[in-house]
């Protein structure tokens, strides 16, 4: 959160699921983060106040089990799995044309093929609240850590002029 807004001066509310997708089935677990983004999309739109919603997973999950001789040695950070890696950019090129529909169909492939931590339901809860726009994300960045998928995007609801009154600017990395 402190590279989001360093200064620390505006309220902020933590909302934390206890990653209740990997004690249910996925399909079962993402339904609940749904139910929960919605409430949450609720609980906004009550308050009249602009709100941002931030969603911490990587794409694929598939990763290095053995750390390099350089601890964190940046030379060696790659896609640790080349077929994850093109589900994460297959994932990333449908975000950045705005067709939420067609990831969330594709969601629950992509969990078991790329083991992709989306499951953990982050994703889900983040595009609940928005009410899973049909709008451009914006890619400000993509890269990987230990192996896996990281992009941080950005889906700005009051720009595309999907809210009235209270906003919500969402980002996911």
């Amino acid at each position: 959160l402190h590279m989001i807004r360093p200064q620390w001066d505006i309220p902020i509310v933590g909302i934390s699921a206890n990653n209740s997708p990997y004690y249910l089935n996925t399909k079962e677990g993402l339904g609940e983060m749904d139910i929960l983004g919605k409430a949450t999309r609720r609980a906004i739109e009550k308050t009249g106040r602009r709100a941002v919603l931030l969603a911490s997973n990587t794409l694929c999950h598939l990763h290095f089990h053995e750390e390099p001789a350089t601890p964190e040695d940046m030379s060696q950070e790659h896609p640790q799995n080349y077929d994850g890696y093109k589900w994460d950019m297959r994932i990333i090129d449908l975000l950045r044309r705005g067709r939420t529909r067609e990831v969330f169909d594709l969601l629950p492939q992509f969990i078991e093929e790329a083991f992709a931590e989306i499951k953990s339901g982050a994703f889900t809860w983040m595009f609940a609240a928005m009410g899973y726009p049909e709008i451009p994300g914006e890619l400000h960045g993509y890269g990987t850590v230990i192996g896996t998928g990281n992009a941080v995007m950005e889906w700005n609801l009051v720009k595309a002029g999907l809210t009235r009154g209270g906003g919500v600017l969402a980002r996911a990395g």
